[in-house]
């Protein structure tokens, strides 16, 4: 009798996403050590919260003021000791950020000088030649004692020259208003169109790396980022008190900064990537061609940006070899019609209302363009179709401030880069997760300062993003990333977070939040040396 035959062996199906391991993401969290920054930012929170709050010590803004001061003063020398100690027993990555930390913060006492310095003149005058001597105090001991950490000598001359503008600022600005705020409106000016791009060209002073890799402190980028951070802290500084002046912020001023910065972001590349390709590049290269559209609704700010813009990318298209090149071509391209639209309805006769713009032919050219965009898988075309989109929005929605236009053109570059390729790219990945955080941040900007309904909008625009993605997914039944799902969820809570934060008050309870979230961090690198804690440093950056 034959043997029977043996059973067919069937294979499990492989299931289509792996599990999701907590425990991995975890402790990768907590290689990483996201205390500190958590603490720095209640910090900053709960002192923005207890400024000006008339139930927080009688409501008496010299106690207030006097309060806050020594409170930042106090934390800036524990982070800056924290970060010593660990410098000695080795924890290298831990103490690197501390001491960026540090570096960040070390402006925010001069901020609030500006405007106590109409009220509490000897005061301010003491207590911001205090803060300054204090500053140079703790960058000497770092220098000293934590010599590892790669700050050269010119970043530091720079870092001075920064330090004595914030501590002037106040002084300047008392005698300049003189009590008539009206007199400030011209040094704001000046120093938002020339002062601030000036200092953002500075970066290109510092010393270029000599080698790359190496321990948490010595990383090549570092003189980098705490200049950024200089940068960043002297222009809230110079907003601080155009605010106290009440004058409000207006997204043209930002344009001359931002073109500043980026084209300078191109020129120190290679300190954050030891050979930078094309594509990193070209990526940076697409911020320099968004820079201008700060300016879009002042044309006589504008129109030199974007002409400035042009020059740039002809100079790279003509003396770059290689892919470069053709990209540098393409943003040369893509700026003639940003030249064309900046240039004032005086000088064409187009007419005076910017409504006659905007009539069928012209909303039917758009829908081409978007159209034809859409069917490219190439990313200039989405570049195009997102500049003709932010135009196109500009006009019909003048009341968003420019925020309108950039929410609808992130969203639609989102939309369009699925069509670049497949998400496992790691260039293309990244640049999809910039497109989403910058989108997040615009939304949480706009619902933050008002002005156009940007509670609808953002809420209308997230919505639009999510159903062209699963449009998108239905008919090529392509992957959909995770970056287009972040962005849609953070610009459609921008709106119900930005209720949440201005009707609480956190205070005290910021603080010591603050305080509890640097002991826990401090307590995680302090058990990295034998081991003991959790992950290694060799998988943080």
């Amino acid at each position: 009798m034959p043997d029977a035959p043996a059973p067919a062996r069937t294979l499990a199906p492989t299931p289509l996403l792996p599990p999701f391991d907590w425990r991995y993401w975890a402790r990768r969290l907590l290689v990483c050590n996201p205390f500190f920054l958590c603490s720095v930012a209640l910090l900053l929170w709960g002192v923005d919260q207890l400024t000006g709050d008339p139930r927080f010590l009688g409501g008496d803004e010299t106690r207030q003021l006097l309060f806050v001061f020594f409170a930042l003063q106090l934390y800036e020398l524990v982070v800056v000791g924290t970060a010593i100690v660990l410098a000695r027993r080795q924890v290298w990555y831990d103490s690197a950020l501390l001491t960026v930390l540090e570096h960040g913060l070390v402006l925010v006492p001069f901020m609030m000088m500006s405007q106590a310095v109409l009220t509490e003149w000897r005061l301010t005058l003491f207590l911001t030649a205090a803060g300054g001597t204090l500053a140079v105090v703790r960058a000497l001991a770092v220098r000293d004692w934590h010599p590892r950490f790669n700050l050269p000598r010119r970043a530091l001359m720079l870092g001075g020259a920064l330090l004595l503008l914030n501590l002037a600022l106040p002084v300047v600005f008392r005698v300049v208003m003189d009590e008539d705020y009206e007199r400030w409106a011209a040094p704001n000016l000046w120093l938002w169109n020339l002062g601030l791009p000036v200092l953002a060209a500075g970066a290109n002073l510092l010393p270029r790396p000599t080698r790359h890799g190496g321990i948490g402190p010595e990383r090549a980028w570092l003189p980098l980022l705490i200049f950024g951070l200089w940068l960043a802290g002297t222009t809230v500084h110079v907003w601080s008190i155009g605010y106290v002046s009440k004058l409000a912020l207006q997204m043209p001023w930002l344009a001359p900064l931002a073109v500043v910065a980026a084209w300078t972001l191109i020129n120190r590349l290679s300190d954050c990537v030891r050979e930078p390709s094309w594509r990193w590049r070209g990526a940076t290269l697409l911020l320099v061609f968004a820079a201008p559209l700060f300016a879009l609704t002042r044309p006589e700010l504008f129109l030199p940006l974007v002409t400035l813009n042009l020059a740039g990318f002809a100079v790279l298209w003509r003396t770059v070899p290689g892919p470069l090149a053709r990209v540098a071509r393409g943003f040369a391209l893509a700026s003639l019609p940003l030249l064309v639209a900046g240039i004032p309805s005086a000088w064409i006769a187009f007419g005076a209302a910017a409504a006659t713009r905007v009539d069928p032919r012209l909303a039917a050219l758009v829908l081409l363009v978007v159209g034809v965009a859409l069917h490219s898988t190439r990313w200039q075309a989405g570049v195009g179709g997102a500049a003709v989109v932010a135009l196109a929005m500009g006009m019909v929605y003048p009341n968003g401030a420019g925020h309108a236009a950039l929410q609808a053109a992130l969203g639609f570059l989102l939309i369009h880069s699925l069509r670049w390729g497949a998400d496992e790219d790691t260039d293309l990945s990244a640049f999809r997760w910039s497109l989403a955080v910058v989108w997040m941040i615009d939304a949480m900007w706009w619902t933050r300062v008002g002005g156009g309904g940007p509670e609808i909008f953002t809420l209308l625009d997230a919505a639009l993003v999510a159903l062209a993605t699963l449009g998108v997914w239905w008919r090529w039944k392509l992957p959909i990333p995770v970056a287009i799902w972040a962005g849609c969820a953070g610009v459609t809570l921008a709106g119900p977070g930005n209720w949440f934060v201005t009707n609480q008050r956190p205070g005290l309870l910021a603080l010591a939040g603050s305080l509890a979230l640097f002991a826990i961090g401090t307590a995680v690198a302090w058990r990295r040396r034998e081991g003991r804690g959790v992950g290694t440093e060799k998988s943080c950056p």
